[in-house]
């Protein structure tokens, strides 16, 4: 038995395991049963206030609980254990680091061996990346939150996203070449911008060093959001046959340069920003699919956690690709998609995972790969049914005898952290609130091939919009998604913007979307005074009527590009 505490029927297992009995009928003694469970605590005080910020937060709703404590609270989302049963169980407890570290050293030798491309290295390769998956998985263990929760899953994720970002090199014949354009690209840039940098973290990896790299991005910094004090922790145990000259540094500029050139040969449609964060999260779908491993992306609303989604979908066409893009070496993807709720089911999670895999073996096609996206996936934690529970089975990895994994790989977009027993079967990645710099790239991206007026306001438009963020009296009240139709608003009035109608027009599209609270005329003043205009500029707030009467009117047409 199998999360045997999931379920709500805790007196039928009480008298199943101890008194041997079913409905009062006695079972054979020659039956001999066995149940595996997580241990019903409660996240410490530090954990609650964490997972309370992470993506769009949560606050715990008393009908959201088991027993007296709120589901939310709980590091695992089951019920306690009957006392009678406490003399049977048996505490596996915590692996020991001098156990994990003969793991994964005897993981990563047999994972290179079956892969046979690094017989001449194979021995100090394997030394040097057990060291480095052992320092990862401590300094995760570390933190005081969601990313603290690791385990042997990580390191043979981890393990077998080396070995496919090695190959890739084989499977795109010009990919070494492909990197090198984005190093001499970023080269120039930094001589134009005037940019001081040290030379040495503009060479370009050799191809064993940059799949170390990008593996250890996908299986653990993607899931942290302070990465600058784990590229500092983990540069230092590069060691022969690996070469990080530059550092910390070199390894953040590593991952960028194969994130950009994994997007660069995206079709896009209208005027789509490419900022840090869907970058990322389109590059991570891409290789988690790639590698069929599930993935849980956690983020704020406005995150581009959707968009990314409809990119990767409507670019992995495989063949059907142009010819010189990347993606006609890739996988073509089928995604079948579930919308989650609270009201959701463990038979429909079910159902639709296995339509996936009807659907796989009717295709029977080794280069397209079937998936399910669980969209919400967040909402259906708070049913008390737990209908994710079924995860724990689907999403747990069975290779085939090709070496290719048979689960159905499932991508999670959820507002909210889920519990460590669900979030340990994927790979994670955690996004915060951009930052100014990010939102001017946004903001550029938007507003691309517009007034060059539109294009003065950017800086004081994000800057604004910073700043009437800030969670202090009303936390996430305004989002992303209030800035980015300012700027396409203002985008699809440019031709009106001089400098003598700015501030009024501003000030209305600002009451547009920043409005409907007591504050409106608090964040009209932040945006005129960061753009450096007077009150007096502007022609005061229009009639609320006039508001109402534009917004009936207003074209859904004028937010496309």
């Amino acid at each position: 038995f199998d999360e045997i505490n999931t379920c709500d029927s805790m007196d039928l297992l009480k008298s199943l395991f101890l008194d041997k009995k079913i409905n009062g009928k006695r079972i054979s003694d020659g039956i001999k049963l066995i149940g595996a469970c997580n241990p019903y605590r409660v996240h410490s005080e530090e954990m609650i206030e964490k997972l309370e910020k992470a993506g769009l937060g949560f606050r715990a709703r008393d009908t959201q609980s088991i027993g007296q404590i709120p589901l939310r609270h709980l590091v695992y989302r089951v019920h306690p254990l009957p006392l009678s049963m406490d003399v049977q169980v048996w505490d596996f407890g915590n692996i020991e680091s001098s156990t994990e570290t003969q793991y994964t050293y005897s993981m990563i030798y047999n994972h290179l061996q079956r892969a046979g491309i690094f017989s001449d290295v194979i021995v100090s390769l394997s030394q040097v990346f057990t060291e480095l998956l052992v320092k990862s998985q401590q300094f995760m263990r570390n933190r005081s939150d969601e990313a603290a929760f690791v385990s042997l899953r990580d390191i043979s994720r981890c393990v077998r996203a080396f070995v496919y970002f090695f190959q890739l090199h084989a499977r795109i014949p010009d990919f070494h070449r492909r990197v090198q354009v984005e190093y001499n690209q970023e080269i120039q840039e930094r001589n134009k911008l005037g940019t001081k940098e040290s030379d040495v973290n503009y060479r370009v990896l050799d191809k064993l060093t940059r799949s170390v790299v990008l593996s250890l991005h996908v299986c653990y910094q993607a899931r942290i959001t302070d990465r600058d004090a784990y590229r500092e922790e983990i540069s230092k145990y590069f060691k022969h046959p690996l070469s990080l000259p530059g550092g910390s540094r070199h390894f953040e500029l590593a991952v960028q340069r194969v994130q950009n050139l994994f997007v660069r040969d995206m079709q896009k449609e209208g005027y789509i920003a490419m900022n840090n964060a869907l970058t990322e999260n389109c590059f991570m779908m891409i290789v988690c699919l790639e590698m069929r491993m599930s993935l849980f992306m956690v983020a704020k609303p406005g995150s581009s956690k959707s968009l990314a989604k409809s990119l990767v979908v409507s670019n992995m066409i495989g063949e059907r690709a142009p010819v010189d893009s990347l993606f006609r070496h890739l996988y073509s993807l089928e995604l079948l998609s579930f919308q989650c709720s609270p009201l959701s089911t463990p038979e429909a999670i079910e159902e639709v995972f296995e339509r996936a895999k009807r659907y796989q073996n009717s295709v029977n096609n080794q280069s397209r790969i079937v998936a399910v996206c669980l969209d919400e996936i967040g909402l259906a934690e708070d049913s008390e049914l737990m209908p994710l529970k079924v995860l724990h089975a689907l999403l747990e990895e069975t290779p085939s005898t090709t070496g290719t994994s048979k689960t159905i790989p499932c991508i999670g977009l959820s507002n909210w952290a889920l519990d460590p027993a669900k979030m340990n079967r994927a790979i994670l990645i955690r996004r915060e609130s951009p930052d100014k710099d990010e939102l001017i790239k946004t903001a550029r991206g938007i507003c691309q091939k517009n007034s060059h007026l539109l294009d003065t306001l950017v800086t004081g438009l994000a800057a604004a919009y910073y700043r009437v963020a800030q969670p202090i009296q009303r936390p996430d009240y305004y989002g992303l998604r209030d800035f980015y139709f300012l700027l396409k608003m203002l985008k699809s009035v440019s031709d009106q913007l001089t400098n003598e109608k700015s501030p009024s027009i501003v000030e209305r599209v600002v009451r547009r979307n920043f409005g409907g609270s007591d504050v409106t005329d608090e964040n009209v003043q932040i945006f005129i005074d960061e753009l450096g205009w007077k009150t007096s500029d502007t022609t005061g707030p229009p009639p609320v009527l006039d508001m109402v009467e534009e917004c009936l009117a207003f074209q859904a047409t004028q937010f496309t590009a």
